[in-house]
């Protein structure tokens, strides 16, 4: 979802360069977005201070989107650790005899969710918006939630029916869902008291800041 809603920023950002290069919101990829180094900024802060520095971040609208943390690990397990097995399960074996933790972009995909945006400064500025990718309502409440924002912002409907259309038209090249894959490590996640212990210790403070439930262990 991070690489999708990039690419819907890079849209507002600038909507004559994403069409004139004929970009789709589904296929855009990190390592091609289009808008890299043009609207992207490692926390809200820098963005304010390099668009304008007399602004106070009251007049700015704060959205982020978040997952349960179970399912953003599983969904994020199998495309960095099972569809890219040998880099990135190597890796991890070799992080996890280390007193050093780094941190690139494969480790942001697992790090618990509340360390990103300055939340723990400025949470309650941020309008929260849940994702969860079980079925076609889930990804229609998340449109409907992102267009009313965006509707709010003075966002032309043309630009609001173009990202509803491509939202709902098809999946993204990410997605895990409906897969073989997906079903056998949830089932071995989830049936596990073990690793659901370590799970629910790891993202702890995700249930609780972003309301979702805590699973129910069972021994």
């Amino acid at each position: 979802m991070s690489t999708l809603f990039q690419a819907i920023m890079c849209l507002l950002y600038d909507e004559n360069l994403f069409f004139k290069n004929n970009r789709n919101l589904i296929y855009e990829s990190s390592n091609i977005r289009l808008c890299r180094k043009l609207n992207e900024f490692n926390s809200p802060f820098k963005a304010i201070q390099a668009y304008n520095k007399t602004i106070p971040k009251d007049n700015w609208r704060y959205v982020v989107i978040t997952r349960n943390p179970v399912d953003r690990f599983i969904s994020n397990f199998i495309d960095r650790c099972i569809r890219k097995p040998t880099k990135e399960y190597n890796y991890m074996l070799k992080e996890s005899n280390s007193v050093m933790m780094r941190k690139d972009f494969e480790d942001m995909h697992f790090f618990p969710q509340n360390w990103r945006c300055n939340f723990r400064k400025i949470l309650s500025n941020y309008t929260v918006i849940k994702y969860q990718n079980k079925n076609i309502r889930d990804i229609e409440e998340v449109v409907s939630s992102l267009n009313n924002i965006f509707y709010e912002q003075k966002v032309p409907n043309s630009t609001l029916t173009f990202i509803r259309n491509q939202l709902l038209s098809s999946k993204t090249m990410h997605t895990t869902i409906d897969t073989k894959a997906r079903e056998f490590f949830e089932n071995r996640l989830t049936r596990s008291p073990f690793l659901m212990e370590y799970i629910i210790r790891m993202y702890y403070y995700d249930f609780k800041l972003f309301n979702y439930t805590i699973p129910e262990i069972k021994f």
